[in-house]
């Protein structure tokens, strides 16, 4: 015959009992929860927009080159600085849809239209953020201080006529403010013009980091590249 405690005993035990299978069966909830979470976001799409240097640069073989996993990356071309459909396009997939767009733009095309450009800018990061993207901007790869007279030279053999003016001026200009502006809005920014440069003083492209037209990049500046774009992936504040 089953014998039942009764009791100040019986029912503390009964109690704390309850209490311990509803805290196990929670935690297991949660467990399941995270995993479902992890899995779903176990890779993280970035698509970088940009032009020849963002070309050359292999973005899409940056996880294989620098040991890392969980990210997987793209590169869209356009060469010129309005880069509104390449983004529309990406934010409209319907499957593979980035987390990030990475907005970078190239040396070639400045000087230019400046408030254009800026209200370009401040366009696509309106349209990422509606479409749940997480925008990053990025610094202009700056030129060489002898860029003008590199471009006068290679121009002048094609039979061309062409000596560049305030191209190193207006990027500069347009970097100032794409720092000031992603501060602004609390933006991440890929700070190219930072890991290429000469000096703080000296804001011009290294000469050793250039090709020979003083503005595309060589392998030790794409080296250099690769070393800030891994920690800046990770700053970037995917959506859940």
């Amino acid at each position: 015959m089953a014998c039942f405690r009764k009791g100040p005993e019986w029912i503390a035990a009964a109690f704390f009992g309850t209490i311990i299978v509803c805290i196990s069966a929670g935690a297991e909830s949660a467990r399941g929860e995270d995993m479902a979470v992890s899995g779903t976001k176990s890779v993280r799409r970035v698509a970088l927009v940009g032009a020849s240097v963002g070309g050359a640069w292999d973005f899409p073989g940056l996880p294989a080159r620098a040991g890392v996993s969980g990210y997987e990356l793209e590169y869209v071309a356009r060469y010129r600085f309005d880069k509104s459909e390449e983004i529309a396009a990406l934010l409209a997939r319907e499957e593979r849809r980035p987390d990030a767009v990475i907005i970078k733009e190239c040396a070639a095309f400045f000087p230019g239209d400046t408030e254009k450009h800026r209200n370009l800018v401040r366009r696509w990061v309106v349209e990422c953020r509606a479409a749940g993207v997480a925008p990053v901007l990025a610094t202009v790869v700056p030129v060489t201080r002898t860029y003008p007279l590199r471009m006068f030279v290679l121009e002048l053999l094609h039979g061309r006529l062409r000596f560049p003016k305030d191209t190193q001026r207006a990027i500069l200009a347009y970097n100032d403010w794409i720092r000031e502006y992603a501060g602004t809005e609390g933006l991440p920014l890929l700070d190219l013009e930072a890991a290429v440069r000469s000096s703080d003083a000296n804001r011009h492209l290294k000469e050793s980091y250039a090709r020979k037209d003083g503005l595309h990049l060589n392998a030790k500046a794409y080296r250099e590249l690769d070393r800030i774009a891994v920690p800046a992936l990770e700053r970037i504040p995917y959506p859940r």
